[in-house]
């Protein structure tokens, strides 16, 4: 298969690879900024597809997908792998990637942040847990009641 950005599309649409992650208004506010737009859009790639902690990154692949030289791709997966002293996530030295294997890396925030609930998903959450609330309650007042 050579690498153009239709057979890469058509392999990712047949093997169901399709992944979302959640992508923050303050990626743009944070340390990142002025890192350039490739380290924002490997990070967005990376955030898009890593599943449990872990994401693979093919230099080769990630130029094809996003229309630039492979050494541009290089240099942003360089960039996440070092540590960012001013990064809101302390945690490893503020470094955001550590490589694992030839491709694969561990996202170091990736528990942190795929942990915070959106609205929806905390709404939803507390209407479940209320919904618990109540029915044990009601229970434990026909109990009551009947004695």
């Amino acid at each position: 298969m050579s690498l153009s950005v239709e057979n890469v599309a058509g392999y990712i649409l047949n093997k169901g690879l399709f992944m979302y992650g959640k992508h923050f208004a303050s990626t743009y506010m944070g340390s990142m900024v002025g890192s350039g737009v490739y380290v924002f859009a490997v990070w967005g790639y990376v955030i898009a597809n890593t599943i449990k902690g872990r994401v693979e990154l093919n230099s080769t692949l990630l130029a094809t997908i996003l229309g630039c030289k492979k050494e541009q791709i290089i240099k942003a997966i360089e960039h996440l792998c070092s540590p960012d002293p001013k990064s809101r996530n302390k945690d490893n030295d503020g470094i955001r990637l550590i490589k694992e294997g030839e491709y694969q890396y561990f996202v170091t925030g990736y528990e942190k942040y795929h942990n915070i609930l959106n609205e929806d998903e905390r709404r939803e959450y507390n209407k479940i847990k209320q919904q618990e609330y109540r029915k044990k309650t009601s229970v434990k007042e026909d109990v009551n009641d009947s004695q």
